[in-house]
């Protein structure tokens, strides 16, 4: 592994911050948590500099982004850069392999009295000690599973743990979505890798909660998935109406941003109604035709309830009887196929006395 890029990664974890000049494209498509994206070029004029690098080489390409960053345009960018650097006093600059973007933003800020160092082999190398770190991650972990709706995210708060549904801005269910899109495979590993330097500092067991391959459309990284199909299994054990209570105050209050008693108007109302039927579509392979329609009129009935009273009890019984026909059925014959790895099973405040000393 490259030590000087674990090392910056490791500054990243404690909380330090870095100045990104890539083109906000090359951002997206990966950075690291503390990382601020102030490009030097924006994606138009990389790709005009890059065509004019492959057509008349590398000196045509440094005069025509010279010529695209000139005057105000490049004012404001020196600006920009001064601004985010000025109270941060240990952040560094990074650009895609720690060559020229970074060195010409170095130059110009040595103008204005500002020296800062550059991440040598720039985000390439810190992705390359990202890949390592999950490749070969070998602290002990304890899994914590448990029937949807069981708390679990709730309980590992108070525990040395990788969250890996806030990496990837998902719950992990099909309606867990968080926002409009996921992000890219590689911030979501990159987000998963500071969490296990972070986690590194401590001799606790690692905790992490029990998911499938898949979170979303992201995919877990192979090494990590293997180990946590191999750890102890600690089982959470919740009724079904308290599950769905919870989910309902986690999902779809969430959903309609609105308090218990207020009701929504009837256009919020029809998205929100549209969005649960679209998911349930999606559930229909597995549902079957007949169960999709019941719970498409189901919830049809819950959401004129929820018009005339405000109250997210109304969704109660939709839930709990969304999770007795899809999420439970599904979960049980996993840990049925995996009752050799549970070492404990019980309710959360018998959990918390438990995993005081774990057997890992």
């Amino acid at each position: 592994m490259n030590e000087v890029a674990l090392k910056f990664l490791q500054r990243l974890a404690r909380g330090e911050e870095l100045l990104d000049v890539r083109a906000p494209i090359e951002f997206a498509a990966g950075h690291f948590p503390g990382t601020f994206n102030l490009p030097l070029l924006n994606n138009e004029e990389r790709a005009a500099v890059g065509t004019a690098y492959k057509q008349e080489g590398a000196d045509a390409a440094l005069r025509l982004g010279q010529q695209l960053v000139a005057g105000e345009v490049r004012q404001s960018r020196v600006d920009a850069w001064i601004n985010f650097l000025s109270d941060r006093p240990n952040a560094k600059i990074c650009c895609f392999r720690g060559g020229l973007r970074s060195q010409l933003v170095q130059a110009e800020l040595r103008k204005h009295g500002i020296d800062r160092e550059i991440i040598p082999g720039g985000y390439k190398a810190l992705r390359q000690a990202s890949v390592d770190i999950l490749a070969k991650f070998d602290l002990p972990i304890m899994v914590l599973g448990g029937l949807t709706g069981s708390g679990k995210t709730e309980l590992l708060a108070s525990q040395t743990h990788l969250d890996l549904e806030a990496a990837a801005e998902h719950r992990g269910s099909a309606f867990g979505a968080r926002g409009l899109t996921s992000p890219h495979q590689a911030v979501f590993e990159n987000r998963v890798a500071l969490q296990i330097l972070r986690a590194s500092s401590h001799s606790n067991p690692i905790w992490i909660e029990d998911e499938s391959r898949t979170i979303g459309r992201l995919v877990l990284p192979p090494h990590l998935f293997q180990r946590m199909q191999e750890a102890k299994l600690a089982v959470i054990e919740v009724p079904r109406t308290e599950r769905a209570q919870r989910l309902t105050r986690q999902y779809l209050q969430e959903m309609f941003a609105a308090e218990d008693g207020a009701r929504p108007n009837e256009a919020r109302l029809r998205e929100i109604q549209f969005s649960l039927n679209s998911k349930l579509q999606q559930l229909q392979k597995r549902l079957g035709g007949l169960e999709t329609q019941r719970l498409s009129e189901q919830l049809a009935e819950s959401i004129r309830g929820f018009a005339l009273s405000g109250e997210f009890a109304c969704f109660w019984t939709w839930v709990e009887r969304l999770l007795e026909v899809y999420y439970d059925p599904m979960y049980l014959r996993h840990l049925d196929q995996n009752r050799d790895r549970i070492v404990f099973r019980g309710n959360h405040e018998e959990w918390k006395t438990w995993s005081r000393s774990p057997r890992v």
